[in-house]
């Protein structure tokens, strides 16, 4: 039975279940790989504690949901709102402090994965900083983030809102692990690099260290300009052309000189949400013309509407539901004269017919119909 640094009568169950639990919360309070006396971390305890994280986690539901509502205000406010996929494992947060001595960074409320804002915009200037080399680099460079130089400069915001990188789908965790074969030389090298157990060499025993990735993650960039801003909103395409160089030649998160944290933009996603938009767009215009239709037309509009066959044209899908009884009274007189009109307009009007058989012939037999209906006879 493991035992908890808690306070008496609080439990925790002994193993994470992501479809239960936020699993950054318990990845960050209840890491219990410890000894008994919780002097020191037990070292075979805390590779299981680990591996008890290979899960999927995230709740589709509530990702389309937030990611679907930061698209909506990106694109609101003169922004735009992007998907990419991770191409190798991603890593983020390693230097935060945690017993594993490998941290990780996880979304408060959403409990998996993500990029800061901070270093979304960091990329960006890391991507201008080594890549671009016009005369303008410095003006470029205070116009987006505010200041030319790095350190101890005064505090300003440039004309870019960076927001977090979130999630989009569920990830999967899985548990990898380092052996670094001269970690004194990292650690204390600086120090005092002439002490044995510190220099670098082959003769030091590599110590394994587990440390948390996420693989298959796809994560949602969204830029903004600053409100007012018009050049910002002009040179917003260029930012998005520095984002996507840093993600794919210089990653984002940690380990990328191992080649972690490439993303790549995801084209099908930028397709459904086209064809999304587009028909949003299409049944707002379909709303306000039927708001200006006449009673008629709105009948006719709805019967046009419920064909099951999408190639029948307006003519013999009218003619079907006129002979079906669909109307009555005056409503079927005005759709009888609606009727007449396209057929005339459509040359198929015909009173009178030179075939040998008129039984035989189709425009000639729905014109005398059409005839009747005007007349208000019946039609069986």
């Amino acid at each position: 039975m493991a035992t908890f640094p808690l306070y008496q009568g609080l439990h925790a169950p002994d193993k994470p279940n992501a479809s239960q639990m936020n699993m950054g919360l318990w990845f960050e309070r209840y890491f219990h790989g410890y000894e008994s006396d919780f002097s020191k971390v037990n070292q075979p305890a805390r590779t299981r504690w680990l591996r008890d994280l290979n899960q999927d986690v995230g709740d589709t539901q509530v990702l389309r949901q937030k990611t679907e509502a930061i698209y909506q205000m990106a694109h609101a406010h003169c922004g735009q709102a992007k998907v990419y996929r991770c191409t190798a494992p991603f890593v983020t947060g390693m230097g935060n402090p945690h017993p594993l001595e490998n941290g990780f960074t996880w979304h408060p409320t959403l409990g998996m994965p993500y990029l800061p804002g901070s270093s979304v915009k960091g990329l960006v200037r890391a991507a201008i900083e080594t890549a671009y080399e016009g005369d303008d680099q410095p003006a470029l460079l205070q116009r987006w983030f505010g200041t030319a130089e790095k350190g101890n400069v005064a505090e300003a915001s440039g004309c870019f809102i960076f927001l977090d990188a979130l999630p989009t789908a569920p990830c999967k965790l899985v548990a990898e692990v380092m052996t670094p074969h001269m970690r004194k030389w990292y650690e204390k090298g600086g120090k005092n690099p002439l002490h044995q157990e510190v220099q670098p060499g082959d003769w030091h025993s590599p110590v394994p260290v587990g440390y948390l990735t996420a693989r298959n993650l796809s994560l949602q960039f969204a830029l903004l300009p600053r409100a007012g801003n018009a050049q910002a909103v002009r040179e917003l395409e260029q930012v998005w052309q520095a984002l996507d160089y840093a993600l794919q030649w210089l990653g984002a998160g940690g380990k990328t000189a191992q080649g972690f944290g490439t993303l790549k933009l995801d084209p099908t996603i930028e397709q459904e949400r086209q064809q999304t938009m587009q028909k949003a767009q299409a049944k707002q215009v379909e709303e306000a013309a039927k708001a200006n239709m006449s009673p008629i037309e709105l009948e006719i509009h709805q019967c046009l509407s419920e064909r099951t066959d999408p190639n029948l044209s307006e003519i013999p899908a009218l003619l079907n539901a006129l002979k079906a009884g669909r109307w009555e009274g005056d409503t079927k007189l005005a759709i009888a004269e609606h009727l007449k009109a396209q057929m005339e307009a459509a040359k198929k009007w015909k009173p009178e017919t030179k075939a040998k058989k008129p039984e035989k012939d189709g425009e000639h037999q729905s014109t005398l119909l059409v005839m009747r209906w005007l007349k208000g006879e019946s039609v069986n």
